[in-house]
């Protein structure tokens, strides 16, 4: 159960959280979520908008059961038997680690600019040290 203290928090932020639920009517309900945009719109106002569909749509229904989910995991046999591949799927491992890296890498370049840490030569060899670790297979 909510203490008064958070009851009253909840009231003072309440009116913040609120979205439009029928244009129509100006019927009002508490968002979803704590903002207003959703992942993509957010990737999109950001330098991490290249990132949106390999670091996060891709994973997220690889991750979850949807029809691409599965479809990823059926194979056919010569005989043209079909059935489901559930074995480890090491090229889609090595692609999210190359994202998460990446994603690494740009969150500390746009660290490094918006507090002005000065770590040039830093990122110089982080980019270099990952071109290094993925070489070709990063680009894909």
């Amino acid at each position: 159960m909510p203490t008064t203290g958070t009851k009253n928090l909840i009231t003072k932020y309440k009116e913040k959280f609120q979205q439009t639920a029928c244009k129509k009517c100006k019927t009002q309900r508490i968002m979803l979520s704590w903002s207003k945009l959703d992942i993509a719109a957010m990737a999109a106002k950001t330098q991490l908008d290249q990132l949106y569909f390999p670091g996060y749509y891709f994973p997220t229904i690889q991750s979850h059961a949807t029809a691409s989910s599965i479809v990823h995991r059926i194979k056919s046999s010569e005989n043209g038997a079909i059935s489901f591949n559930e074995a480890s799927q090491p090229e889609i491992a090595d692609r999210a680690l190359i994202i998460a890296h990446n994603l690494v890498v740009r969150l500390i370049d746009i660290q490094n600019d918006y507090f002005s840490l000065n770590i040039s030569k830093d990122m110089e060899l982080l980019l270099k040290d990952f071109k290094l670790v993925w070489g070709e297979s990063a680009k894909s």
